[in-house]
């Protein structure tokens, strides 16, 4: 429960960071002049499409792929969950600006769509990389205490050993 709690905790602080950023980002479009009218609802909704993607791959696609070593798998759900929340991303942009001039011109779709994808996978390969970090850490931790637990084991089979070895010496001499 208390191990829950503290996840639950991280992942809230993890997506108040990026709640804060956007909130600067919105600053300082208004404060440069350059804020749309859509721009809250824009940065809203990226980050909640990346909430989901982000969650999809770390609840679905790591444990049903990635862990059970079906590598090609995952590469291709990741992509499919990449381009589809990426193209919410892109859509939902592209719906609050349209009383801005970035809607109307195809190659600004281009530029839209390709930062839409590299947002979305700067969370996927950082969670990623998150998620396996603590693995790892896990990892090294069961590991050291096998170590603990081997060299106890050693130990106390020395100990029996010398205690089956003294009265045979006391016996004798």
């Amino acid at each position: 429960q208390q191990i829950f709690t503290k996840r639950i905790l991280q992942h809230l602080l993890v997506w108040s960071v990026v709640l804060i950023i956007e909130i600067l980002t919105l600053l300082e479009e208004y404060y440069s002049g350059i804020l749309p009218s859509g721009a809250v609802w824009h940065h809203l909704f990226k980050v909640l499409f990346t909430v989901f993607a982000t969650y999809i791959n770390l609840f679905v696609l790591i444990p049903l792929f990635l862990k059970g070593r079906k590598y090609f798998l995952y590469i291709v759900f990741s992509l499919i969950n990449l381009l589809i929340f990426s193209f919410f991303v892109f859509v939902f942009t592209v719906i609050s600006f349209e009383d801005w001039s970035i809607t109307e011109n195809a190659n600004e779709h281009h530029i839209i769509f390709t930062l839409s994808i590299l947002y979305v996978v700067v969370f996927l390969v950082s969670s990623t990389l998150l998620h396996f970090a603590k693995e790892w850490y896990k990892l090294r931790d069961v590991a050291s205490k096998l170590i603990l637990i081997e060299k106890e084991k050693i130990e106390s089979e020395h100990n029996a050993l010398k205690a089956q070895l003294n009265p045979h010496f006391l016996f004798n001499t």
